[in-house]
């Protein structure tokens, strides 16, 4: 027999996210679901933690961005420049609220992902813990 399964996905990257953390582990205490709670934590954002997890991944990232902005490879490389770009391109949409449409790139991403496409692993954990059987 299964039994139900939480799982949570959320940014981590400010302290919002850690307090999210904190207010779904208290909850699940709570209500006495702590054995069935699995909150995977995101470093960023998924869209710079999809940068992060592979470099076959900044292509098809840089694919979906130019296909919302094709006159802008400029643009997006400064968003992504220094040592660590997937923080960079997590902090690049507050300081351009017109860099991307997050929806809209979602769907030209999904379009794109191929067989060397990363899942990062806080994303495959959680995955893996909606499937598991009890």
């Amino acid at each position: 027999m299964s039994h139900s399964r939480i799982t949570a996905v959320t940014a981590c990257g400010c302290s919002i996210g850690v307090r999210a953390v904190q207010a779904l582990e208290a909850l699940a205490v709570e209500v006495g679901a702590s054995d069935i709670l699995h909150v995977a934590e995101a470093p960023y954002t998924l869209e710079a933690d999809l940068l992060g997890a592979a470099d076959a991944n900044e292509r098809v990232l840089r694919a979906a961005y130019l296909k919302q902005h094709p006159r802008s490879e400029e643009k997006r490389q400064k968003s992504v420049e220094g040592g660590d770009q997937a923080k960079a391109l997590y902090l690049a949409p507050y300081a351009d609220k017109e860099l991307i449409s997050k929806g809209e790139f979602a769907h030209d991403l999904a379009t794109l992902i191929g067989p060397d496409f990363a899942c990062p692993e806080y994303l495959a954990q959680a995955i893996t813990e909606v499937i598991k059987v009890s």
